[in-house]
């Protein structure tokens, strides 16, 4: 065999060796974030969602979309491409904690559509600004945001665990806070798990603020949640009997002793389970509930009407929508 006819068959083997590696790595780019297949999608008749920023340093891709439903999934995307900008129906995201103003001056102002910024952290820390008339629809955990995107800070939290624990509750404390942080946390042990009741204090008491220590633990864990505000539960229509809730009680000692006395008694303790053979909870932060609402609501406008904006965010989104006075009521006594 010659030396030329050697070199073609390495050559040979060689292109197909790259181009399977090429059609690998673009498949295998689409199954997760889509960052290479973004550039060869086909716009044509699908909603199209522009990403103008990361969200939390991590970037806005199709992927996000891999939960919804599938008639969701096929007529809806999500690109962070600034070549599909001109084909965008929405310039989403806009997340507050990941906006810069530089480059935030820089982007073209379109009014043909809405732009959108999302934020998922309460007033406290979530970083918005007045952007006066800039942003047309909202994207937050709040019921009255334009896109409902619920999780499925200054308060003193600790102050108050430790104050159970100063009034004979048992509590075992893990984390940051605490210097302790173990491997092994007992509350990865699922439904096994050691704990009837779990602490699930927000870092701030905001409208319609109930994050993913709330569902987790009680979907999860299968625990009951101790809560501080009972009202900003019951406004989410979360079942009265999933939670206990402090304020219920006129003093944390009176809290204590009920907490106790359910523990000792399984009868009155199953009643707080009960609420499980009527519902079961979807993990709507996880599953990016927010991203599939805001797909369908711009698929069922067939024209985007004239935009409404608002004049100050920060005013919409701040700290008056907090109540962090609960701790003193209960702790300086």
């Amino acid at each position: 065999m010659s030396i030329r006819g050697n070199f073609y068959r390495v050559c040979f083997f060689g292109m197909c060796v790259f181009i399977t590696i090429t059609f690998y790595t673009i498949q295998k780019s689409y199954d997760g974030d889509e960052s290479l297949l973004n550039g060869y999608l086909n716009l044509t008749g699908k909603v199209v969602v522009y990403a103008a920023t990361p969200f939390f340093g991590s970037p806005i891709t199709n992927s996000y979309l891999k939960n919804c439903p599938e008639s969701v999934k096929t007529s809806c995307i999500i690109t962070n491409k600034k070549r599909h900008f001109c084909n965008a129906h929405a310039v989403l995201l806009f997340h507050s904690r990941d906006i810069n103003e530089k480059k935030l001056g820089r982007l073209k102002r379109r009014t043909d559509i809405p732009y959108i910024i999302m934020a998922s952290e309460n007033p406290y820390y979530a970083n918005i600004r007045k952007y006066e008339n800039y942003f047309n629809w909202t994207m937050t955990y709040r019921m009255d945001s334009d896109v409902y995107y619920p999780y499925g800070a200054l308060n003193r939290r600790k102050e108050i665990v430790d104050k159970l624990v100063s009034l004979g509750m048992n509590i075992d404390r893990f984390g940051k806070i605490y210097m302790n942080e173990p491997k092994w946390c007992p509350r990865n042990r699922g439904p096994e798990g050691p704990y009837k009741f779990t602490i699930a204090f927000e870092n701030s008491n905001c409208k319609d603020y109930v994050t993913e220590k709330f569902w987790r633990k009680a979907g999860r864990y299968r625990v009951v949640p101790i809560v501080m505000e009972r009202k900003i539960y019951k406004n989410l229509g979360i079942p009265d009997d999933m939670y206990i809730a402090i304020d219920d009680f006129p003093n944390l000692t009176d809290f204590v002793e009920h907490v106790k006395k359910i523990s000792e008694n399984e009868t009155e303790y199953i009643k707080y389970h009960k609420w499980r053979e009527n519902y079961r909870i979807v993990d709507t932060n996880e599953d990016n509930y927010g991203f599939c609402q805001l797909c369908q609501k711009i698929g069922k406008q067939k024209t985007i009407p004239k935009q409404k904006s608002y004049e100050n965010l920060a005013a919409w989104h701040s700290t008056l929508s907090c109540d962090n006075s609960f701790v003193d009521s209960f702790t300086i006594m």
